[in-house]
């Protein structure tokens, strides 16, 4: 069962800024952030978004729990569209998807204990569980995370950040939500600090048959903790598939470059220089005619500088968007 589903998300952004616009108040700037993003995550998958910076991925993560709206589009839950949905089934939508956000420190309060952080979804939605029930979740919680009671008695400032991102997990798992969105969720952590913080969220899906949707720029993570991979540039997805296929055999260019700029330790693959991409991203204020990624492609050819490819089924069930797959 896919437990989400998107299909042809579309956001745009508008940016009051620029030479015409400060000189002659012309505008404003549309920036395409995303555009016919397609894609499901069946329960108790982790599907993982990569690719470069300003791609869209944290947008589309965004879009999925509806912190902001779409401009074009449609995102299910169980088969229910949320625009559809009645205000009693969006709550419960609210309560079955959680978020553990990139920026975990400026995501705690700052002047709350972490106890009360922690019983705030409890404010926000209640009569989840009944109230006398409430410390003993937080506690049970709490330990599930590998933190210590006296945590609850203290600030967000107390803590590491692997700490911090072990609070926001808490949070996250507080309601027992089905879907997890986790943007980033090792980002700023030392390796040792980051391998902890991936194992903990393995063990939490197998026990509690989790789905997550896992925002990622480190592959290495991507390929070690996801079952399927959409790879994203300048607002579109151009392949998915499951992860260990699409590292072992990318079907998109832009996929082959971006595995092979993976650093690798193996000895096998030490004599052999690392490929990086030449070029720059193109401005998602004025992409590029046809397909987006063909200003940087070794592979281009004429009708890829025209014609926009579709993401269609290659090989199987992988989907690549290009005129020309490997």
């Amino acid at each position: 069962m896919n437990i989400i589903e998107v299909r042809d998300l579309k956001k745009y952004f508008y940016k009051k800024s620029g030479l015409l616009y400060k000189l002659f108040g012309l505008g404003p700037q549309i920036i395409q952030a995303v555009s016919q993003v397609s894609f499901n995550i069946e329960k108790g998958n982790t599907m993982a978004l990569v690719g470069e910076s300003g791609c869209g991925k944290t947008t589309v993560a965004r879009l999925v729990l509806k912190l902001i709206e779409k401009e074009a589009g449609q995102i299910y839950f169980k088969g229910k569209a949320l625009d559809e949905m009645t205000e009693e089934e969006f709550r419960d939508y609210r309560e079955n998807a959680a978020f553990i956000a990139q920026d975990f420190r400026s995501s705690l309060n700052p002047r709350k204990l972490v106890g009360e952080i922690l019983a705030e979804p409890f404010r926000i939605h209640p009569g989840v569980i009944d109230k006398s029930k409430e410390e003993e979740r937080i506690k049970e919680i709490v330990n599930l995370v590998g933190l210590n009671e006296e945590a609850l008695l203290k600030f967000p400032h107390e803590f590491s950040g692997g700490q911090a991102r072990r609070i926001g997990v808490a949070r996250a798992l507080m309601l027992n939500p089905e879907f997890i969105v986790c943007d980033e969720p090792t980002s700023g952590l030392d390796l040792s600090i980051s391998a902890a913080i991936i194992n903990l969220m393995r063990d939490l899906k197998k026990e509690f048959d989790l789905t997550y949707l896992w925002i990622s720029h480190n592959l290495n993570v991507v390929r070690y903790i996801s079952d399927f991979v959409g790879v994203m540039y300048l607002g579109r997805i151009i392949e998915i598939g499951e992860t260990q296929d699409v590292f072992n055999n990318p079907s998109h260019p832009y996929s082959e470059a971006l595995i092979e700029s993976v650093p690798s330790f193996s000895r096998q693959k030490k004599k052999v220089q690392r490929k990086t991409l030449e070029g720059e991203v193109p401005s998602p204020i004025d992409p590029p005619p046809g397909c987006p990624f063909h200003p940087r492609c070794k592979y281009s050819q004429a009708k890829c500088k025209e014609v926009i490819p579709e993401l269609k089924t290659r090989n199987s069930e992988r989907l690549v968007a290009c005129h020309f797959p490997l």
